[in-house]
């Protein structure tokens, strides 16, 4: 803790059939603004060995509690990677909705987003993923 801010690092080592080995580095900042509003700075960067590169976003979220069962996020990223040169490739903003639809076990979350990138000469592009989340064991 730093003051009114929390600082929450992250370190996962992985191994996916596709994508081989890697890891990620997380250094979240969060500011409680109320007891149903966070703040995040948002910092993450992951290596696989198949690209022999590092991915990293970073940004602010803005996270907000409705109740013990649904929430809504906002957040605006910078997307880049490091080859050949430490570089800038997407911006993003996006909006999730996440809400628990049985027993803090089983989840709906819907994100639409724009962004925008370099691919595209920078030009918006719209998105939108549906995700169900099932969580086994204990929490």
């Amino acid at each position: 803790f730093f003051g009114a801010y929390e600082l929450r690092p992250n370190q996962q080592i992985f191994y996916y059939l596709k994508s081989g080995a890697g890891e990620t580095t997380r250094l979240d900042l969060d500011r409680p603004l109320s007891e149903n509003i966070l703040l995040r700075y948002e910092n993450d960067v992951t290596w696989t060995d198949t690209n022999d590169k590092f991915i990293f976003f970073t940004g602010p979220i803005l996270f907000h509690k409705f109740g013990d069962i649904r929430g809504i996020s906002y957040s605006a990223k910078v997307v880049g990677e490091s080859k050949p040169t430490w570089h800038v490739n997407d911006y993003r903003l996006e909006v999730s909705y996440r809400r628990e639809i049985l027993r803090r076990w089983f989840f709906l979350d819907v994100n639409p987003y724009i962004h925008f990138p370099k691919e595209r000469k920078w030009e918006s592009t719209l998105g939108f993923n549906v995700r169900f989340e099932l969580v086994v064991g204990q929490y």
